[in-house]
């Protein structure tokens, strides 16, 4: 109980920072802002857009309902927990193969490499939700391995299910699974877990089905998702990404690598290493290297590193302790002054976005639209008024690909539009909400967007000439209200 109080202690201690800042990255604002507009009434996948399945917005939404709207407090304690929960489950792993004091050494691993990163790897995403129900997929199967008892696979399907539900790629354990079961010669339970797996996912396909957006949700998750790692792919230099961020991020969990690849050196023949192998494929689908893609990777290495540190416990403690506390500190003592860091890093602050979201509030009523052109999803989080339009980002209208190496190449002005069919729900929208304001964050280059004005585009252009004014450039911004209001 004790080494346990000590986990929890390093856990808050090291997200500590989050308690502070209600956005950490504009991730985080993308998710809170398709949540509260579902739960205000609004359609998921037609009033407002994303291109990941719904349970991360069932976790926001939960906590929105219990805890006050837009409480990123509460979604960033209940992310601690939540982590601390799948460190729990790792140290259960961890001890069907060795030590209890194995599984306490894998337990703190997860609670301190998940924060070793840029700032951003603290912000609540996918990856942190999916790792637990993942973690609980491996450990159900090798419960059933070791009872042989039916439930536990119908259990491991369950919770795989809950995993995909959150992210397509978790989907990888479905073959983490499959091939565990046939090497064990199980394959005859395979029905019982796709039954498992079916439950969530059924669940989550009759709700959508039931709002009548399950072909929209098929466009956007599938679709979607499909089109942004082909983007990726077609853009990027892979190799050169996956040495600079692939490296970085090595570098900055190295203890837990070199113990990790040391243990699966010797024991190459178990579940763990065909976890961490295949998982390299949805951190590498697209070519973009996100830090926090890597997130995926941890659970089976914190595992490995924790078997093989207590093998070789008293020679090499010393050296443990140092690989531990250099980069947990090294990380986690800047965040405390986390505005000065984005600024040295040169890296989107969200809070550089309340400014512009307190000149709306002044202006505006809870009920009135607003349309932010650009990408500044942050904007609609602090003046939390309702969306102008389903796009709350702009990259789909103009054709830019996040991360790739033309997302910030100069567009000339033309009558074309890159996606003529986003173009039209564009225009619908803005006719049928008819938002109050629409905020230009061009002049600033918020988010690299200098090179991407409304007045490249033709059609907006003369859209906002016929329905807007120029009210004030405010912050690097055009504050544009519709006229007649």
């Amino acid at each position: 109980m004790l080494i346990w109080m000590g986990i929890l202690l390093t856990a808050f201690l090291l997200r500590l920072p989050t308690l502070f800042h209600p956005i950490l990255d504009v991730d985080e604002a993308m998710h809170a802002i398709f949540t509260q507009t579902w739960l205000d009434g609004y359609l998921p996948y037609v009033d407002v857009v994303e291109t990941k399945p719904m349970f991360l917005y069932y976790w926001y939404g939960s906590l929105f309902k219990c805890f006050g709207t837009y409480n990123m407090l509460a979604i960033h304690a209940a992310t601690t927990l939540w982590i601390l929960a799948t460190a729990w489950v790792l140290s259960k792993i961890t001890q069907e193969f060795g030590s209890r004091k194995a599984g306490h050494w894998a337990a703190l691993f997860y609670v301190v490499f998940t924060t070793t990163y840029a700032p951003k790897i603290l912000a609540t995403t996918f990856e942190y939700l999916f790792n637990l129900p993942l973690a609980l997929n491996i450990y159900f199967l090798i419960l059933f391995n070791k009872t042989r008892r039916w439930y536990w696979v119908f259990l491991s399907g369950f919770v795989f299910g809950v995993a995909l539900i959150t992210k397509y790629q978790a989907g990888i354990n479905l073959v983490v699974t499959f091939l565990y079961l046939i090497w064990k010669r199980k394959e005859k339970t395979l029905p019982i877990f796709c039954i498992g797996m079916g439950l969530p996912v059924g669940c989550m396909l009759l709700h959508l089905a039931s709002l009548g957006v399950l072909d929209d949700f098929y466009f956007w998750t599938l679709k979607g998702s499909f089109a942004y790692i082909q983007s990726g792919i077609e853009s990027l230099n892979f190799f050169t990404r996956l040495l600079l961020r692939g490296g970085g991020y090595v570098l900055s969990t190295l203890l837990i690598w070199i113990l990790g690849l040391a243990y699966f050196r010797r024991h190459p023949k178990n579940i763990l290493l065909l976890w961490f192998g295949l998982s390299f494929i949805p951190v590498c689908a697209g070519g973009r290297f996100y830090g926090h893609y890597f997130l995926q990777l941890l659970p089976p290495l914190c595992i490995a590193a924790g078997l093989a540190l207590a093998q070789h416990h008293k020679k090499i403690l010393a050296w443990v302790w140092l690989g531990i506390l250099v980069p947990g500190i090294g990380f986690s003592f800047p965040r405390y002054h986390l505005n000065s860091l984005y600024t040295y890093l040169k890296e989107d602050n969200p809070d550089d976005y309340k400014i512009l979201a307190q000149y709306l509030l002044d202006h505006t009523t809870p009920k009135d639209p607003v349309f932010v052109w650009g990408y500044a999803p942050s904007i609609y989080f602090f003046v939390k008024r309702p969306l102008g339009a389903r796009f709350y980002w702009s990259d789909i209208l103009v054709g830019r690909v996040p991360g790739t190496s033309d997302a910030d190449a100069p567009h000339t002005t033309t009558t074309g539009l890159p996606n003529p069919w986003a173009w039209k729900l564009l225009f619908l929208d803005l006719d049928k909400k008819k938002p109050i304001y629409f905020v230009d964050t061009t002049p600033g280059n918020y988010h690299g967007y200098r090179t991407y004005p409304p007045s490249n585009y033709f059609p907006l252009k003369q859209y906002l000439a016929e329905n807007y004014y120029l009210e004030t450039i405010f912050q690097g911004s055009r504050f544009y209200r519709r006229k007649n209001h």
